[in-house]
């Protein structure tokens, strides 16, 4: 398909004098109208036909990727000790790996009740469950009482440099 070649071009109406010339440049609007349309039919049909003989490649490199990102995470977790001490990130030449603690609140099925006898209402949503917001900005003691508790997580992570590897040298497979 030859997008962008131009089409004989139709004499050009250069004024709109009389019902005639008007009738001639609406059947030009719809003629050019029309053309347009066919185009871009066909230019979403070839996208889509790319698309589509391209889809099992993309569905590899998005498994390589993850299979990859699993390693780098492995590894990550592995070496925790001796990459980040005193520090939450390693910087490499084509990316970053690193760790960044979240917070999450877990309760028990009492918490609940428990908020309300200490008429700790902003910290119950309307439908009457916990809100865990309110929960995280409060001391482990007064947790304690609710019977929930803080739960520190380390989470994992990697990123890559894309301007880097554009300037990257062809690496073999393996590496």
């Amino acid at each position: 398909m030859n997008f962008g070649k131009s089409k004989p071009v139709e004499p050009a109406i250069v004024t709109v004098e009389t019902t005639a010339e008007a009738d001639a440049a609406l059947l030009r609007i719809a003629r050019l109208q029309q053309m347009a349309q066919s185009l871009q039919s066909q230019v979403e049909a070839e996208i889509n036909a790319a698309k589509n003989r391209a889809a099992g490649d993309i569905q590899q490199y998005q498994q390589e990727i993850e299979r990859l990102g699993k390693l780098l995470i492995d590894f990550a977790q592995a070496h925790s000790m001796e990459l980040f001490t005193g520090k939450k990130s390693l910087e490499l030449n084509y990316g970053t790996i690193g760790c960044r603690e979240t917070k999450s609140i877990e309760v028990s099925d009492g918490t609940l009740a428990k908020l309300k006898k200490l008429g700790m209402s902003n910290a119950i949503t309307v439908k009457e469950s916990v809100n865990k917001q309110v929960l995280n900005t409060l001391d482990d003691k007064t947790l304690k009482k609710v019977e929930a508790v803080r739960v520190l997580e380390t989470v994992f992570y990697y990123k890559v440099k894309e301007n880097a590897v554009i300037l990257a040298p062809n690496l073999p497979e393996s590496a």
